[in-house]
Protein backbone atom coordinates (compact mmCIF):
# COMPACT_ATOMS: atom_id res chain seq x y z
CA UNK A 1 0.00 0.00 0.00
CA UNK A 2 1.29 3.45 -0.92
CA UNK A 3 0.65 5.39 2.29
CA UNK A 4 1.22 8.78 0.68
CA UNK A 5 -1.32 7.96 -2.03
CA UNK A 6 -3.86 6.76 0.54
CA UNK A 7 -3.57 10.02 2.47
CA UNK A 8 -3.63 12.01 -0.76
CA UNK A 9 -6.89 10.28 -1.75
CA UNK A 10 -8.37 11.04 1.67
CA UNK A 11 -7.44 14.73 1.52
CA UNK A 12 -8.56 15.07 -2.08
CA UNK A 13 -12.02 13.82 -1.12
CA UNK A 14 -12.31 15.65 2.20
CA UNK A 15 -10.03 18.66 1.97
CA UNK A 16 -12.50 21.16 3.41
CA UNK A 17 -13.36 18.76 6.26
CA UNK A 18 -9.63 18.36 6.93
CA UNK A 19 -9.18 22.12 7.17
CA UNK A 20 -12.28 22.40 9.34
CA UNK A 21 -10.68 19.99 11.79
CA UNK A 22 -7.05 21.14 11.82
CA UNK A 23 -6.89 24.64 10.29
CA UNK A 24 -10.29 26.29 10.83
CA UNK A 25 -8.74 29.76 10.65
CA UNK A 26 -7.90 29.13 6.98
CA UNK A 27 -11.57 28.49 6.27
CA UNK A 28 -12.29 31.81 7.92
CA UNK A 29 -10.56 33.77 5.18
CA UNK A 30 -11.00 31.56 2.11
CA UNK A 31 -13.92 30.64 -0.13
CA UNK A 32 -14.25 26.83 0.05
CA UNK A 33 -16.34 26.83 -3.15
CA UNK A 34 -13.28 28.07 -5.05
CA UNK A 35 -11.21 24.98 -4.17
CA UNK A 36 -9.23 23.69 -7.12
CA UNK A 37 -6.41 21.13 -7.00
CA UNK A 38 -3.36 21.80 -9.13
CA UNK A 39 -1.65 19.13 -11.16
CA UNK A 40 1.13 17.36 -9.28
CA UNK A 41 4.25 19.44 -9.03
CA UNK A 42 7.25 17.58 -10.48
CA UNK A 43 10.55 19.27 -9.75
CA UNK A 44 12.24 17.92 -12.85
CA UNK A 45 15.34 20.04 -12.57
CA UNK A 46 16.29 18.63 -9.16
CA UNK A 47 19.21 16.17 -9.10
CA UNK A 48 17.95 12.62 -9.69
CA UNK A 49 18.24 11.61 -6.04
CA UNK A 50 16.31 14.70 -4.88
CA UNK A 51 13.41 14.66 -7.34
CA UNK A 52 10.06 14.64 -5.64
CA UNK A 53 6.42 15.51 -5.97
CA UNK A 54 4.59 17.86 -3.68
CA UNK A 55 1.81 15.77 -2.14
CA UNK A 56 -1.15 18.07 -2.58
CA UNK A 57 -1.49 21.65 -3.70
CA UNK A 58 -4.81 23.48 -3.77
CA UNK A 59 -5.77 26.90 -5.08
CA UNK A 60 -8.26 28.89 -3.00
CA UNK A 61 -9.69 32.38 -3.34
CA UNK A 62 -9.61 34.84 -0.46
CA UNK A 63 -13.13 35.40 0.82
CA UNK A 64 -14.78 38.42 -0.79
CA UNK A 65 -11.75 39.13 -2.99
CA UNK A 66 -10.48 38.27 -6.43
CA UNK A 67 -7.11 37.13 -5.09
CA UNK A 68 -5.97 33.52 -4.78
CA UNK A 69 -3.47 31.70 -2.61
CA UNK A 70 -2.01 28.19 -2.68
CA UNK A 71 -2.25 25.68 0.15
CA UNK A 72 0.44 23.01 0.02
CA UNK A 73 -0.04 19.90 2.18
CA UNK A 74 2.94 17.58 2.49
CA UNK A 75 2.31 14.18 4.09
CA UNK A 76 5.13 12.35 5.88
CA UNK A 77 4.42 8.68 6.69
CA UNK A 78 7.95 7.91 7.91
CA UNK A 79 10.32 10.20 9.76
CA UNK A 80 13.17 11.23 7.48
CA UNK A 81 15.92 13.82 7.85
CA UNK A 82 15.81 17.02 5.86
CA UNK A 83 12.03 17.45 5.94
CA UNK A 84 12.20 21.17 6.74
CA UNK A 85 14.52 21.79 3.81
CA UNK A 86 12.15 19.92 1.47
CA UNK A 87 9.23 22.04 2.69
CA UNK A 88 11.26 25.17 1.98
CA UNK A 89 12.22 23.98 -1.51
CA UNK A 90 8.59 23.20 -2.36
CA UNK A 91 7.51 26.58 -1.05
CA UNK A 92 10.14 28.42 -3.08
CA UNK A 93 9.27 26.58 -6.30
CA UNK A 94 5.53 27.05 -5.89
CA UNK A 95 5.88 30.73 -5.08
CA UNK A 96 8.27 31.25 -7.98
CA UNK A 97 6.03 29.43 -10.44
CA UNK A 98 2.64 30.87 -9.49
CA UNK A 99 3.56 34.21 -7.88
CA UNK A 100 0.87 33.61 -5.24
CA UNK A 101 1.03 33.43 -1.44
CA UNK A 102 1.65 29.84 -0.30
CA UNK A 103 0.36 28.36 2.97
CA UNK A 104 2.67 25.41 3.81
CA UNK A 105 1.23 22.63 5.96
CA UNK A 106 2.91 19.38 7.04
CA UNK A 107 0.82 16.35 8.03
CA UNK A 108 2.95 13.88 10.01
CA UNK A 109 1.31 10.47 10.40
CA UNK A 110 4.20 8.30 11.63
CA UNK A 111 4.13 6.61 15.03
CA UNK A 112 7.67 7.56 16.06
CA UNK A 113 9.31 9.79 17.12
CA UNK A 114 6.69 11.32 19.37
CA UNK A 115 8.79 14.33 20.32
CA UNK A 116 7.62 17.69 18.99
CA UNK A 117 8.83 18.02 15.41
CA UNK A 118 10.32 21.21 13.99
CA UNK A 119 8.04 23.72 12.29
CA UNK A 120 10.77 25.85 10.70
CA UNK A 121 13.86 25.77 8.53
CA UNK A 122 16.75 28.21 8.92
CA UNK A 123 19.66 29.13 6.71
CA UNK A 124 22.40 30.88 8.67
CA UNK A 125 25.57 32.55 7.49
CA UNK A 126 28.08 33.65 10.14
CA UNK A 127 26.30 36.66 11.71
CA UNK A 128 23.26 36.65 9.41
CA UNK A 129 20.13 34.49 9.10
CA UNK A 130 18.96 35.20 5.54
CA UNK A 131 16.14 32.61 5.70
CA UNK A 132 13.84 31.62 8.55
CA UNK A 133 11.02 29.67 6.95
CA UNK A 134 8.06 28.47 9.03
CA UNK A 135 5.36 25.97 8.17
CA UNK A 136 2.28 24.61 9.94
CA UNK A 137 2.74 21.14 11.49
CA UNK A 138 -0.06 18.68 12.27
CA UNK A 139 1.67 15.88 14.16
CA UNK A 140 -0.95 13.19 14.65
CA UNK A 141 0.97 11.15 17.23
CA UNK A 142 0.89 14.14 19.59
CA UNK A 143 -2.89 14.53 19.38
CA UNK A 144 -5.19 12.74 21.81
CA UNK A 145 -7.84 10.70 20.02
CA UNK A 146 -10.37 11.38 22.78
CA UNK A 147 -10.48 15.03 21.76
CA UNK A 148 -12.04 13.98 18.45
CA UNK A 149 -14.73 11.60 19.72
CA UNK A 150 -18.15 12.44 18.34
CA UNK A 151 -16.90 14.88 15.72
CA UNK A 152 -19.11 14.25 12.64
CA UNK A 153 -16.16 14.63 10.31
CA UNK A 154 -14.68 11.94 8.02
CA UNK A 155 -11.18 13.34 8.57
CA UNK A 156 -11.60 12.83 12.33
CA UNK A 157 -12.94 9.29 11.89
CA UNK A 158 -9.94 8.23 9.81
CA UNK A 159 -7.03 10.23 11.23
CA UNK A 160 -7.85 9.18 14.80
CA UNK A 161 -6.21 5.87 13.84
CA UNK A 162 -2.81 7.63 13.71
CA UNK A 163 -3.20 9.63 16.93
CA UNK A 164 -1.87 8.86 20.38
CA UNK A 165 -3.64 6.13 22.33
CA UNK A 166 -2.74 3.35 24.74
CA UNK A 167 -2.51 -0.19 23.39
CA UNK A 168 -5.52 -1.28 25.47
CA UNK A 169 -7.62 1.46 23.85
CA UNK A 170 -7.27 0.13 20.31
CA UNK A 171 -10.71 -1.60 20.22
CA UNK A 172 -12.39 1.51 21.66
CA UNK A 173 -10.64 3.81 19.17
CA UNK A 174 -11.85 1.67 16.30
CA UNK A 175 -15.37 1.62 17.72
CA UNK A 176 -15.43 5.42 17.92
CA UNK A 177 -14.05 5.77 14.39
CA UNK A 178 -16.77 3.53 13.02
CA UNK A 179 -19.41 5.22 15.16
CA UNK A 180 -18.60 8.54 13.44
CA UNK A 181 -18.67 6.94 10.00
CA UNK A 182 -21.98 5.19 10.70
CA UNK A 183 -23.56 8.57 11.46
CA UNK A 184 -22.38 10.23 8.25
CA UNK A 185 -24.77 10.28 5.31
CA UNK A 186 -22.30 9.14 2.66
CA UNK A 187 -22.67 7.08 -0.46
CA UNK A 188 -21.59 3.48 -0.05
CA UNK A 189 -18.41 3.71 -2.14
CA UNK A 190 -17.09 6.63 -0.09
CA UNK A 191 -18.01 4.89 3.14
CA UNK A 192 -16.16 1.78 2.05
CA UNK A 193 -13.06 3.85 1.29
CA UNK A 194 -13.13 5.46 4.73
CA UNK A 195 -13.68 2.17 6.52
CA UNK A 196 -10.88 0.67 4.44
CA UNK A 197 -8.63 3.48 5.70
CA UNK A 198 -9.53 2.64 9.29
CA UNK A 199 -8.92 -1.07 8.65
CA UNK A 200 -5.54 -0.31 7.10
CA UNK A 201 -4.21 1.47 10.17
CA UNK A 202 -6.15 -0.15 12.98
CA UNK A 203 -6.18 -3.88 12.27
CA UNK A 204 -7.12 -5.64 15.51
CA UNK A 205 -5.81 -8.91 16.85
CA UNK A 206 -8.46 -11.60 17.43
CA UNK A 207 -8.40 -10.84 21.16
CA UNK A 208 -8.90 -7.13 20.46
CA UNK A 209 -11.63 -7.94 17.96
CA UNK A 210 -13.46 -9.85 20.70
CA UNK A 211 -13.26 -6.79 22.97
CA UNK A 212 -14.45 -4.62 20.09
CA UNK A 213 -17.43 -6.89 19.53
CA UNK A 214 -18.40 -6.86 23.22
CA UNK A 215 -18.10 -3.08 23.44
CA UNK A 216 -20.16 -2.71 20.29
CA UNK A 217 -22.89 -4.98 21.64
CA UNK A 218 -23.08 -2.98 24.90
CA UNK A 219 -22.76 0.44 23.30
CA UNK A 220 -25.58 2.96 22.78
CA UNK A 221 -25.27 2.61 19.00
CA UNK A 222 -28.66 1.90 17.45
CA UNK A 223 -29.16 -1.69 16.17
CA UNK A 224 -29.59 -0.53 12.57
CA UNK A 225 -26.32 1.43 12.62
CA UNK A 226 -24.62 -1.42 14.44
CA UNK A 227 -25.59 -3.90 11.73
CA UNK A 228 -24.42 -1.47 9.05
CA UNK A 229 -21.06 -1.09 10.78
CA UNK A 230 -20.51 -4.82 11.00
CA UNK A 231 -21.59 -5.33 7.40
CA UNK A 232 -19.25 -2.67 6.04
CA UNK A 233 -16.17 -3.60 8.05
CA UNK A 234 -16.15 -7.18 6.75
CA UNK A 235 -12.66 -7.35 8.20
CA UNK A 236 -10.25 -10.23 8.65
CA UNK A 237 -10.62 -10.26 12.45
CA UNK A 238 -14.39 -10.73 12.38
CA UNK A 239 -14.20 -13.42 9.71
CA UNK A 240 -11.44 -15.23 11.57
CA UNK A 241 -13.25 -15.19 14.90
CA UNK A 242 -16.61 -16.19 13.43
CA UNK A 243 -15.01 -18.98 11.39
CA UNK A 244 -13.26 -20.25 14.51
CA UNK A 245 -16.44 -20.11 16.57
CA UNK A 246 -18.38 -21.93 13.86
CA UNK A 247 -15.81 -24.70 13.52
CA UNK A 248 -15.58 -25.01 17.29
CA UNK A 249 -19.34 -25.40 17.58
CA UNK A 250 -19.64 -27.76 14.62
CA UNK A 251 -16.78 -30.04 15.63
CA UNK A 252 -17.22 -29.71 19.37
CA UNK A 253 -13.56 -28.86 20.09
CA UNK A 254 -11.29 -25.86 20.59
CA UNK A 255 -9.12 -26.51 17.53
CA UNK A 256 -11.60 -24.73 15.28
CA UNK A 257 -11.49 -21.54 17.33
CA UNK A 258 -7.69 -21.63 17.54
CA UNK A 259 -7.38 -22.22 13.81
CA UNK A 260 -9.69 -19.32 13.04
CA UNK A 261 -7.70 -17.01 15.29
CA UNK A 262 -4.40 -18.03 13.72
CA UNK A 263 -5.70 -17.56 10.20
CA UNK A 264 -6.90 -14.10 11.16
CA UNK A 265 -3.49 -13.24 12.62
CA UNK A 266 -1.69 -14.55 9.55
CA UNK A 267 -3.91 -12.51 7.23
CA UNK A 268 -3.34 -9.37 9.29
CA UNK A 269 0.44 -9.86 9.33
CA UNK A 270 0.60 -10.41 5.58
CA UNK A 271 -1.66 -7.45 4.90
CA UNK A 272 0.42 -5.07 7.03
CA UNK A 273 3.72 -6.46 5.73
CA UNK A 274 2.65 -6.00 2.12
CA UNK A 275 1.76 -2.38 2.82
CA UNK A 276 5.01 -1.69 4.67
CA UNK A 277 7.68 -3.49 2.64
CA UNK A 278 8.08 -2.98 -1.08
CA UNK A 279 8.77 -5.04 -3.09
CA UNK A 280 7.00 -7.92 -1.30
CA UNK A 281 9.23 -10.41 0.51
CA UNK A 282 7.80 -13.71 -0.73
CA UNK A 283 10.02 -15.88 1.50
CA UNK A 284 8.90 -13.89 4.53
CA UNK A 285 5.24 -14.43 3.64
CA UNK A 286 5.80 -18.16 3.18
CA UNK A 287 7.44 -18.32 6.59
CA UNK A 288 4.51 -16.51 8.23
CA UNK A 289 2.09 -19.06 6.78
CA UNK A 290 4.06 -21.82 8.51
CA UNK A 291 3.71 -20.24 11.96
CA UNK A 292 0.76 -21.78 13.79
CA UNK A 293 1.41 -20.67 17.36
CA UNK A 294 -1.06 -17.98 18.45
CA UNK A 295 1.32 -16.36 20.92
CA UNK A 296 4.11 -16.13 18.36
CA UNK A 297 1.80 -14.73 15.68
CA UNK A 298 0.55 -12.12 18.14
CA UNK A 299 4.15 -11.04 18.89
CA UNK A 300 4.83 -10.67 15.16
CA UNK A 301 1.68 -8.59 14.63
CA UNK A 302 2.47 -6.40 17.66
CA UNK A 303 5.95 -5.74 16.26
CA UNK A 304 4.45 -4.71 12.91
CA UNK A 305 1.98 -2.40 14.63
CA UNK A 306 4.95 -0.79 16.41
CA UNK A 307 6.64 -0.12 13.03
CA UNK A 308 9.32 -2.80 13.32
CA UNK A 309 11.67 -2.79 10.35
CA UNK A 310 12.30 -5.80 8.13
CA UNK A 311 15.38 -6.95 10.05
CA UNK A 312 13.51 -6.87 13.38
CA UNK A 313 10.60 -8.75 11.83
CA UNK A 314 12.83 -11.51 10.46
CA UNK A 315 14.16 -12.16 13.96
CA UNK A 316 10.64 -13.02 15.12
CA UNK A 317 9.79 -15.27 12.18
CA UNK A 318 11.53 -18.65 11.81
CA UNK A 319 13.02 -19.25 8.34
CA UNK A 320 10.83 -21.12 5.88
CA UNK A 321 11.74 -24.78 5.66
CA UNK A 322 12.77 -26.52 2.41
Amino acid sequence: MNHDQLFKDLLSCYFVEFLELFAPEVLGYCDPASLEFLDKEVFADFPEEQRAEADLCARLRFQGEDRYFLLHVEHEAQHRPGFGERMFRYYARLYSRYARPVYPLALLSYSRPRSQQADRYRIEFVDLCPVEFRYRVIQLNRLNWRDFIGRPNPAAATLMTRMEFAAQDRPRVKLECLRILAGLKLERSRLRFLIGFVEQYLALTPEEAGIFQRELEHSDIQPKERRAMMDLTNSWEQKGIERGRHEGREEGREEGLEQGRNEGLQLAILRLARSRFQPPESDLFSAVNQVHDTEQLTRILDALCQNADLAELRQLIPPCGP
